[in-house]
């Protein structure tokens, strides 16, 4: 149980980095949103064999980091959760895919591993764009962006309900788990054979606790809907900040660097 604790603690830095007051902080998160929008959809739009042509991607994410000051650790430690996804989904490429793509050194490369490292890589880049929009941007200014984007209310308000109330799951996970330790002591966990009643017990906790919960802010005038005030106008340096996002995502999709790179050195 003390990792759920220490995601909830890093959960919690990257909450607290969104308050900090960088040149990217500042910028109005629509435009934030419209260019990370832009890059995820551009790196996925790169073919399965592109592995080498994807590595310019990085560049761009590293630069939102310089300038928002988001620290590379606090970043990479939540991209690591998300690479063990990756792989397993690339795992079958190398059994199904064992045509040769090149040889090097000796050593031969199969068109199943390159397609496996392009997903990794997307994953590692989307993931990365997805975190750092949310260290430069506070959760409210979010979701206000989203409505204005006209992004389904439910959405918005099942997001803003996750992020609230995700701690209180969790919180009932370490406790269940607690229970479960006190009840067979020096297990190191929960076993396999006892984990479908220990997630059937937390799942009738969980909605025990959401009903609680929604009478609560039923009792304080919640109606179902999500009401927000509305952002100011964009300025000037926020339409400068997407002119100058846009090249930087795109060229490097339609122009492979690395190619010309090789040219180059060759």
């Amino acid at each position: 149980m003390s990792i759920i604790k220490d995601r909830l603690s890093t959960f919690g830095r990257l909450e607290a980095l969104s308050q900090n007051d960088s040149p990217l902080h500042k910028l109005h998160p629509t435009a934030k949103i419209a260019a990370v929008t832009l890059y995820i959809i551009t790196v996925v739009s790169f073919p399965r064999y592109e592995a080498a042509a994807l590595l310019p991607m990085f560049f761009y994410p590293a630069i939102l980091m310089s300038i928002s000051e988001t620290p590379y650790s606090a970043v990479f430690k939540r991209v690591l959760a998300a690479l063990p996804f990756a792989l397993a989904a690339g795992i079958g490429n190398l059994i199904f895919d064992r045509e040769t793509a090149f040889q090097a050194a000796g050593l031969s490369l199969s068109f199943g591993a390159l397609s496996m490292l392009s997903l990794m890589l997307k994953t590692l880049f989307t993931v990365m764009s997805v975190l750092i929009l949310i260290a430069a941007t506070p959760a409210k200014a979010l979701i206000k962006a989203l409505l204005a984007l006209h992004v389904p209310q439910s959405f918005c308000l099942q997001l803003m309900l996750t992020r609230r109330y995700i701690s209180v799951l969790a919180d009932e996970v370490i406790s269940r788990g607690r229970a479960y330790s006190l009840r067979a002591p020096g297990r190191g966990g929960v076993k396999f054979k006892d984990m479908g009643l220990f997630l059937a017990q937390l799942l009738m906790r969980s909605f025990d606790k959401a009903d609680n919960v929604c009478c609560a802010m039923k009792c304080r005038g919640f109606d179902g809907s999500y009401s927000a005030e509305k952002l100011p106008p964009a300025s000037k340096a926020d339409y400068l900040f997407v002119a100058a996002s846009v090249p930087l995502i795109i060229v490097p999709r339609v122009i492979n660097i690395g190619t010309i790179i090789n040219k180059l050195f060759s």
